[in-house]
């Protein structure tokens, strides 16, 4: 018999409070270890944007405890915001502690070994996650589609997490990331083709590019295994892919523009010409199908492939040269810039001698 008078089991260390919520009153709330606490508000803070003091209490478990939860973890509030400079406390339509929005302070806590068991939930942070891209990557503040493809990389890789949340705490990570990783594509001198377009079109491929490689690295090459997740395979391949559709993109856009650029410059050629097509046109079809030829064959090995490819590329300078003489280009601009005809006479004249 227990004192309030109901039976306990004998000898059970928690025949009191079974014998409390048998007669209706709330459970005592189990003790927590000292610095458990701490580790609660962290996660709590990591999980919402601010909270009050009320609201850490209720989320660290105290909220059965009436007007006396909050001195459960009011001194532990104090010496996170205090002594540690961990948490601050802001004013505003929403007052209330939120962990303070500074890297290196971030990095501190996630390094800290008492952390430990709640670091998934620096990666899986709402805030920090805005927070990092708005550090690192905010052109794209707009870009709602890339900022949740950030948001599912950051969240499923931890290596890539670190790298950015460590740039302010690890001097070679302060190198912007283009130049740390290099352009994913090379980058093609085209006249008329701005390196700044074309950096802009691969900038997306160096972030799934490096979620791609700490993917590898994390998981030692074996992302194909049956062990691992299903959604996590399911994020690889798909930022695997974007990234290939980023680089298309960019290629597909100096193709296009050197394409029509030289079309551009045939017409003008023939134009001068009187409508005639020029003496360095001739057997430019067959050449090209000949060599097209040896490209596609079904059995085509290295050494073949190689040679094909290099006769391609020894026909495309010598009509390209062809093309400069008759209707060279602005290296700048990309425009053609056209022969004067003062020139032209001179040329003309030449040619007869």
């Amino acid at each position: 018999m227990t004192n309030d008078g109901t039976n306990g089991p004998s000898g059970n260390a928690n025949a009191k409070q079974i014998g409390s919520e048998r007669a209706g009153a709330p459970p005592e709330t189990p003790k927590k270890d000292y610095f458990e606490v701490y580790i609660e508000i962290i996660s709590t803070l990591l999980k919402n944007e601010v909270r009050t003091e009320t609201e850490i209490a209720d989320n660290c478990g105290y909220a059965k405890e009436g007007k006396d939860k909050c001195a459960h973890v009011h001194r532990q509030i104090k010496k996170l915001a205090l002594k540690w400079n961990y948490i601050e406390y802001i004013d505003g339509p929403r007052p209330g502690y939120r962990i303070r929005r500074v890297l290196e302070t971030i990095c501190h806590i996630y390094d800290d070994k008492h952390y430990a068991s709640i670091r998934p939930d620096f990666q899986t942070s709402p805030w920090l996650t805005d927070l990092i891209n708005g550090i690192y990557l905010p052109e794209y503040r707009g870009d709602g589609e890339f900022l949740e493809d950030l948001r599912k990389m950051l969240k499923t890789c931890r290596g890539m997490f670190e790298w950015y949340l460590r740039d302010t705490t690890h001097p070679h990570h302060t190198a912007t990331l283009g130049e740390t990783l290099g352009p994913s594509i090379p980058m093609v001198e085209t006249p008329g083709i701005s390196s700044t377009l074309l950096e802009w079109l691969m900038r997306k491929c160096v972030v799934y590019d490096l979620f791609i490689s700490c993917m590898w690295l994390e998981y030692d090459g074996a992302l194909k295994s049956k062990n691992l997740p299903e959604e996590t395979l399911r994020i690889f391949d798909e930022m695997k892919q974007k990234s290939a559709q980023g680089k298309l993109k960019a290629i597909n856009c100096i193709l296009s523009f050197a394409i029509t650029q030289n079309l551009a410059r045939c017409a003008d050629v023939i134009r001068d010409n009187n409508g005639q097509a020029p003496p360095f046109f001739e057997d430019l079809v067959k050449n090209f199908n000949k060599i097209a030829g040896h490209m596609n064959q079904d059995n085509l090995d290295q050494e073949s492939l190689t040679k094909a490819a290099k006769e391609m590329s020894d026909l495309y300078a010598k009509i390209s040269k062809s093309l400069d003489d008759s209707s060279p280009i602005d290296q700048i601009s990309g425009r053609i810039s056209g022969i004067g005809p003062t020139s032209k006479k001179v040329m003309k004249q030449s040619e007869k001698r």
